[in-house]
């Protein structure tokens, strides 16, 4: 079978009401535990004069660390953690460089999850110190890479402490031959508690790399506007209703991206000539014309402060329609982690991923009328759906 393309991308439609106990949206960040924004992350997309939503979301901001680390001090650092687990502190990292042929992160669960190069793996123990799975990946100037996928639980329940002993040791070893060649690893980090992520900063000697993320705000004035209803999705059996929904969805998602762009497409008096573009608004925005506030934050941004995010939107009682986007970082070798419904983490290891620059890893959450729509996109190369 033939590696799969990172270029193709899947898309899942989902729908419900909105309600205090649904689980999917109560815990959706929680499942995503790296999101970022390069070009764009979390969008916020209001149709109507909804200050009291503007100043709530403009108002929230949150902070990371961007520093040079060596992975057996940060191992040695999740460990801790993970000691004082009962605090139900989460500490979350992974490398930034894009560039790096060898990748890693520790998950929110202090899951410590490595993709690396064959050499890499035989260099550190493969099989011995570290067991991990054979993948087989498209790579353009080498044709078909085999490399390894290797997950490692940081409790120290784990492992026993002598094997624990021979597997930090092989990362500190690993450690200095980068520092002899590459470098120390380009990371970003954070934890759940702002104040412990100032505490981590400060032990690893990182307290001035501390960054501040803040929302910065547009505005797209008369420009053509949703009205919808947000119709549920209809049951498979109704193929032709389900066809349907598909297309008027799809048109509404095309839309929240032209908006996002400040695209000259949805404005109320858009004149372009056909024959240059043949973009149009859905049916549900030819007739109303509005204003559209367009807030944004830039940085790696916890699970947390996403979810924060989702739930200021969904206890708005204006009407508004608002769409919320968030684009999960494409090189983080976790993207997805299987939640129960109370939020927790199930008893299996998250889907592989093959980090890759390209990858499409994104969310689009649309709320109106007490009711939400969302659209999941992932590549070919994420085995999240098999």
């Amino acid at each position: 079978m033939d590696p799969p393309n990172a270029s193709t991308s899947r898309v899942r439609l989902s729908s419900g009401e909105l309600s205090a106990k649904d689980s999917k949206l109560r815990h959706l960040a929680a499942a995503h535990p790296f999101t970022r924004q390069v070009s764009v992350s979390i969008d916020i997309v209001l149709v109507s004069a909804d200050d009291e939503l503007k100043n709530a979301l403009a108002a929230l901001e949150t902070t990371y660390v961007k520093a040079e680390v060596d992975l057996a001090r940060v191992v040695e650092q999740a460990e801790q953690i993970q000691v004082a687990g009962a605090k139900r502190v989460y500490f979350f990292l992974f490398v930034v460089n894009p560039n790096e042929e060898d990748i890693w992160c520790i998950d929110p669960r202090g899951v410590l999850t490595l993709h690396l190069q064959n050499t890499s793996y035989q260099v550190l123990g493969g099989g011995q110190s570290l067991v991990g799975k054979k993948i087989k990946v498209p790579r353009t100037l080498k044709g078909i890479s085999e490399e390894y996928v290797v997950s490692l639980p940081l409790q120290p329940s784990f492992h026993k402490d002598r094997i624990r002993e021979k597997r930090n040791a092989a990362l500190a070893a690993w450690d200095v031959r980068r520092r002899e060649g590459m470098g120390a690893w380009q990371v970003a980090y954070a934890s759940s508690d702002p104040l412990e992520t100032s505490r981590i900063a400060s032990s690893l000697g990182h307290a001035s790399s501390a960054r501040q993320v803040k929302c910065s705000s547009s505005t797209l004035l008369n420009a053509r506007v949703p009205n919808p209803t947000l119709e549920l999705k209809p049951r498979p059996a109704d193929r032709d209703g389900a066809e349907d929904w598909d297309d008027e969805m799809s048109d509404l998602f095309e839309w929240v991206g032209m908006a996002a762009l400040g695209a000259q497409r949805i404005h109320s008096n858009d004149r372009v000539d056909p024959f240059i573009a043949v973009y149009e608004p859905p049916e549900c925005c030819r007739d109303t014309v509005g204003d559209i506030t367009h807030l944004r934050w830039t940085g790696f941004l916890s699970p947390a402060f996403v979810q924060s995010v989702i739930d200021a939107c969904r206890a708005t009682r204006t009407g508004s329609f608002v769409a919320v986007t968030c684009h999960g970082f494409a090189t983080a070798p976790t993207a997805y982690i299987p939640l129960g419904k109370d939020g927790a983490p199930v008893e299996k290891s998250s889907p592989p991923r093959i980090p890759d620059e390209d990858a499409e890893d994104s969310r689009c959450l649309l709320l109106a009328n007490g009711r939400w729509c969302m659209a999941e996109s992932v590549s070919g190369i994420d085995t999240r759906w098999g």
